[in-house]
């Protein structure tokens, strides 16, 4: 029978799946200018909606599993959280409309309404906990089958940028509902104590998935006011080639995950064993992976984007080289959760996130696309792997992932 753990996580791979099909169907027939609006909008509320997701799925999990009784209070109070960060995402995202015009105001509006879900989303723990994860695979893959649907009418019915944002916000109610319609019995309140006890390690949470969003989202963001949005859109047919694989190591490391901590539990020296096996399998799918990109590429972007996003190509030959490091620093975090280092390793991914910011500053002005494909890929391979190197409790991690990389294409070590 399948591991829920694992389950969940293809279901969301499944729905990342949708959204990508949704997003190729959409480049296909959208003009430059409006896909590159949409884009920036869809950026814009990928980096504000660390604010209202909070990184509270862990949290909750820990509090819950300590405090069964209080679930009503704990859901309440983080609900509430979450309500003020998405208030104060739209009034983020008002502000900076200001310079747009008012189609494009709209559709910004219309994107940002759609991280509703992540209030609901503090739903999804509660589910996990009362070993109801099936409420979450349905809502998953239901709303992104039903999102696909919808994008697909509007494209060859309508065409309309404004009607396209509508799908995403629709997208977000329907998961919304589903999370929301099976814990409707659910009591909830606010619990004062609760919050200033989790306040700090939320902080810390919010500052690690600010600083990975700031990684993978700030270069669109600066592309679109340092070059052009036609340019933008050129640029994000790679980044979503690039993407669409990602879930595969999400799942594979989430499914490792429970055999690495019974290994930690038994032995250490095993345990790093186990990661060691869990990175040259992940860099050895990424390898992979890149040896199909570079010899299908040209034939693919050009049959299901068109010609129009051929300039796409060369950069993805850029940007696809992170790949490697993107599924490295995922499968980290499964040596950095035992040791109870994750505070290290979200320090590492901040100076990661301001060398991002200070490389695409400097890069994209003289490069142009390029410069942002090539920030990308050094800010990656510095999370990655020298990061490592700053404190002396992630160094051993380094060492783990050279001798990996080393040791690739022998026989995993028992």
């Amino acid at each position: 029978m399948m591991n829920s753990s694992l389950a969940l996580v293809l279901s969301r791979g499944l729905n990342s799946v949708f959204n990508i099909i949704g997003f190729f169907i959409i480049s296909k027939t959208l003009n430059l200018e409006d896909l590159g609006s949409l884009v920036f909008s869809l950026s814009l509320a990928g980096l504000l909606g660390i604010f209202v997701n909070l990184g509270l799925g862990d949290v909750l999990m820990n509090s819950l599993s300590i405090a069964k009784f209080k679930i009503g209070s704990i859901l309440g109070s983080a609900i509430v959280l979450k309500i003020v960060g998405f208030i104060l995402c739209i009034l983020i995202i008002y502000i900076i409309n200001l310079s747009e015009n008012p189609t494009y105001q709209f559709v910004n509006i219309i994107i940002g309404l759609s991280l509703l879900v992540e209030i609901f989303i503090a739903y999804e723990s509660y589910f996990y906990f009362q070993k109801k994860s099936s409420v979450i695979v349905i809502a998953n893959i239901a709303s992104g089958f039903v999102g696909l649907l919808l994008k697909s009418v509007v494209v060859y019915c309508f065409m309309s940028i404004w009607m396209l944002a509508l799908t995403y916000l629709l997208e977000s109610i329907i998961k919304s509902g589903v999370l929301y319609f099976n814990a409707r019995t659910i009591s909830l309140k606010i619990d004062s104590n609760y919050l200033k006890e989790n306040l700090p390690k939320i902080g810390h949470v919010v500052l690690s998935g600010a600083s990975m969003v700031v990684i993978f989202k700030i270069d669109q963001l600066m592309i679109r006011y340092l070059l052009t949005k036609p340019e933008l859109a050129v640029y994000s047919v790679a980044v979503k080639i690039t993407e669409i694989w990602i879930f595969i190591c999400i799942a594979l490391s989430n499914y490792k995950f429970e055999s690495i901590l019974k290994s930690y539990k038994y032995s250490f020296e095993l345990f790093e064993c186990q990661i060691i096996n869990l990175y040259k399998t992940v860099i050895l799918i990424s390898l992979i992976i890149i040896s199909l990109i570079f010899i299908g590429s040209s034939a693919f972007v050009n049959l299901i984007f068109g010609d129009k996003f051929s300039e796409s190509i060369p950069i993805l030959y850029i940007y696809i080289i992170s790949l490697p490091f993107m599924f490295i620093n995922n499968a980290s975090w499964k040596y950095f959760i035992p040791l109870n280092i994750q505070k290290f390793a979200s320090i590492k991914l901040l100076v990661g996130a301001v060398i991002n910011i200070i490389l695409n500053f400097t890069l994209i002005p003289l490069l142009g696309l390029k410069g942002a494909a090539i920030a990308t890929v050094i800010t990656m391979v510095y999370v990655s792997i020298f990061g490592n190197l700053l404190f002396t409790k992630t160094k051993r991690n380094f060492s783990l992932i050279l001798k990996s990389i080393k040791n690739i294409y022998r026989v995993n070590q028992k």
